[in-house]
């Protein structure tokens, strides 16, 4: 019997070890931790009613999966997002455009300069318009946060023109996953297995992949355990239809409310509707169904996610009834669906950022036109929307 414990410890350590050098090579990182700590704290917090703000000055560095390259995530003074603490001043005559969203706008998984923000700067520059795009993302927000920190991010930048990219991550006001019913005794126990395994996970690449795999095929096949946390954001693309007006009912007012903000300052407001991936294109559901992604996906119901509309409408009706331009970056996105998000993550790569910022390009540029034209609540700048590819 212990000969036979003996050779299993040996295989698993012997499959641990070529594990890690298969994903690090011979190197000093295949000892370190397979999972790296994510410390969110030092780049967001919560103020006392509970709403996410950004940490002013933070930085963290961190990689979504073993193996590929650290990504910085640093905040300048303001709170705004930065590739070095160097501030970044506009001319006195140039356009200033604040981009505010959730984390594909603050670009999460690539560098600060391969985000919408900073490449719509880039895009801008090279038409000749001269702006300075500020970038305002903050991860994991939902609109709710966002409308408070947008006061703070206004009074900041004073802008002349202001991005406020949502997704269906962001459209909603549950801000956080729900935690899993207490029905069963199964359920009590999930929570403290879970946390188990995660603290396992984050030291062994065969516990992390291992128990992974099993729940995703436990879950497939019992119903247990729960539905993995992040597929909470898929949950508006699978409810009934009036499960998602009531949805909607209670998220356009803010959404409403942000746009009018904007306007009180003398801004003028643009709405960006960015989609998860799964909507741009049904193979991406493979990250999900193969727990090819950073986060556990088991739960993962495999369907079509791609033919929902349903935002589409809603946001038409926000155009229509705000008077404010909607740009929807679904099909510019669509055209190229595998090279728009990063291969193993549902976060854009660098090449949709690039393809947001050239549909936002024209708009922002003819907003920016416009700017010292705009006063507080008497004037809206409304684009040509059959120009700049309306929602329909």
């Amino acid at each position: 019997m212990s000969i036979v414990l003996l050779l299993v410890v040996a295989a698993a350590l012997g499959g641990e070890a070529g594990y890690r050098i298969a994903v690090y090579g011979p190197s000093r990182a295949a000892l370190g931790p397979w999972i790296d700590r994510r410390p969110w704290e030092a780049i967001r917090t919560f103020d006392d009613g509970g709403l996410m703000r950004p940490v002013k000055g933070g930085r963290a560095v961190w990689r979504l999966q073993p193996g590929e390259p650290e990504i910085e995530y640093r905040l300048d003074a303001r709170g705004f997002r930065v590739a070095s603490t160097r501030e970044h001043a506009a001319a006195a005559s140039g356009c200033r455009v604040l981009a505010l969203g959730d984390s594909h706008t603050f670009g999460y998984g690539v560098a600060a300069t391969q985000a919408w923000p900073a490449q719509l700067e880039t895009a801008l520059d090279a038409s000749g318009a001269r702006a300075i795009v500020t970038n305002g993302g903050l991860c994991g927000s939902g609109v709710v946060a966002q409308r408070a920190w947008l006061d703070d991010a206004l009074a900041e930048t004073h802008p002349h023109v202001v991005v406020l990219a949502v997704t269906p991550w962001s459209l909603r006001l549950d801000l956080d996953p729900p935690p899993p019913s207490l029905a069963s005794a199964g359920d009590h126990l999930w929570p403290r297995v879970e946390t188990w395994l995660r603290r396992l996970a984050r030291h062994s690449a065969l516990v992390e992949r291992g128990s992974r795999l099993a729940l995703h095929g436990l879950a497939a096949s019992v119903g247990w355990p729960p539905p993995a946390e992040v597929l909470w954001e898929l949950v508006p693309l699978a409810e009934p239809p009036a499960a998602f007006v009531t949805r909607w009912t209670g998220v356009a007012p803010v959404v409403d409310a942000m746009v009018r903000r904007a306007r009180a300052q003398g801004a003028a407001p643009i709405v960006l509707f960015v989609p998860l991936d799964v909507q741009v294109s049904a193979s991406r559901n493979r990250l999900y169904r193969d727990e090819r992604l950073p986060y556990p996906t088991y739960g993962f119901a495999d369907v079509d996610y791609a033919h929902d509309d349903r935002y589409r409408a809603a946001l038409a009706a926000l155009a229509a009834e705000a008077h404010v331009v909607v740009l929807d970056a679904t099909d510019t996105l669509r055209r190229a669906a595998e090279s728009s998000f990063l291969a193993d993550d549902y976060h854009l790569a660098a090449a949709g950022h690039v393809r947001v910022a050239a549909l936002m390009a024209p708009a922002v540029a003819a907003a920016c036109g416009h700017w010292d034209h705009v006063a507080p609540e008497r004037e809206t700048v409304h684009l040509d929307q059959a120009t700049y590819a309306p929602l329909r």
